[in-house]
């Protein structure tokens, strides 16, 4: 597996805040410092051609998938489903009254 050279960042390109507070998945992969770090990460490592929003979709299918499989929920739904409580009642998903 090869093995990139961090050197080959450039630290013009991207400027992001080392006290910036880190975010959930869902929403760190909208900030635009983010989008800059990963776009100038994957040009020092060679990739080429690959849609940044297509790489987040499956990231985030991936992480989604592994929450599922760990049985938590799924941490963007159960934040949603917080905001909304106040505005609406939730339905239980199942039988057991359970939500995701």
């Amino acid at each position: 597996m090869p093995i990139w050279d961090v050197r080959m960042i450039d630290p013009s390109k991207i400027s992001i805040s080392l006290d910036r507070e880190v975010k959930p998945y869902f929403e760190e992969i909208k900030m635009e410092d983010r989008r800059k770090l990963d776009l100038e990460i994957l040009r020092a490592m060679g990739v080429q051609g690959i849609s940044l929003d297509d790489l987040y979709k499956e990231f985030v299918e991936l992480v989604e998938d592994r929450l599922a499989k760990a049985d938590r929920p799924l941490k963007r739904l159960a934040s949603e489903a917080q905001s909304t409580e106040s505005n609406s009642e939730i339905e239980p998903d199942d039988e057991e009254g359970n939500n995701q």
